[in-house]
């Protein structure tokens, strides 16, 4: 019998990542893209969009502030618990430099535990051109998950820009930023298509551990299961 389940993204990257699995064929249905930024909603591949925070933020981004993420998140939690009634598995997909993204994906893992839903985080931390403010910004933001999520998936940015650098270099050829965030994507996106897989006819510990300690690609720099306390770091 197949889990009911929900696949969010969340701010700028998260969204992005719906795009992703959109046009890579997972189910539409399953999505949710949600962002303060109204304007970047329009242009979203999900059918389903969730502009939150409109009353005190006016639909506009959330930039680095974290906070507005976390208070737009709390505004418009009713809409959120709606979309996540009946929900057994919940996958969160966002970045964690961003406030939208890093502001509101801890509160909205943390709803669906007290719902007793199986919560996933795969999220990103931030290049390294990003600066050391961005990458607190992150690294409070993981903790944060750390603290409701079942599993936590991190993938570095930063790791997949240096390894397609290396691979443009053996080629002659060129890394562009643009060309790593597409990368991103995509990187975040087959882990959770793996993810779905795994997890077809309900939730195999075994299968998911296995693959989450082995099996993910290379970019992926911790994995975090709550209940056991466990965290691998590569």
């Amino acid at each position: 019998m197949k889990m009911k389940t929900k696949i969010f993204g969340i701010g700028g990257c998260g969204n992005k990542i719906v795009d992703y699995l959109i046009r890579e064929g997972v189910d539409s249905s399953l999505f949710v893209a949600i962002n303060t930024d109204a304007g970047a909603l329009k242009y979203n591949l999900s059918p389903k969009k969730m502009a939150i925070g409109l009353k005190f933020n006016r639909g506009l981004s959330a930039g680095r502030w974290v906070s507005i993420g976390r208070k737009a998140s709390i505004e418009s939690r009713d809409d959120i618990l709606k979309e996540l009634s009946g929900v057994e598995l919940l996958i969160i997909s966002a970045g964690m430099g961003g406030g939208a993204g890093g502001g509101a994906a801890p509160v909205i893992i943390a709803d669906a535990e007290q719902l007793g839903i199986f919560t996933m985080a795969v999220v990103t931390a931030p290049f390294k051109f990003e600066g050391a403010k961005v990458r607190e910004i992150a690294e409070r933001s993981i903790a944060e998950l750390y603290k409701s999520a079942d599993i936590s998936v991190i993938i570095s940015n930063e790791k997949i820009f240096r390894q397609m650098q290396a691979e443009a270099k053996i080629a002659g050829e060129k890394c562009d930023t643009l060309t790593s965030f597409e990368k991103m994507d995509e990187v975040a996106g087959q882990v959770i298509k793996d993810i779905l897989a795994k997890c077809k006819g309900g939730i195999n510990s075994e299968k998911l551990s296995a693959y989450l300690f082995s099996g993910t690609p290379s970019a992926v720099i911790a994995v975090h299961l709550s209940k056991e306390g466990r965290l691998c770091v590569n």
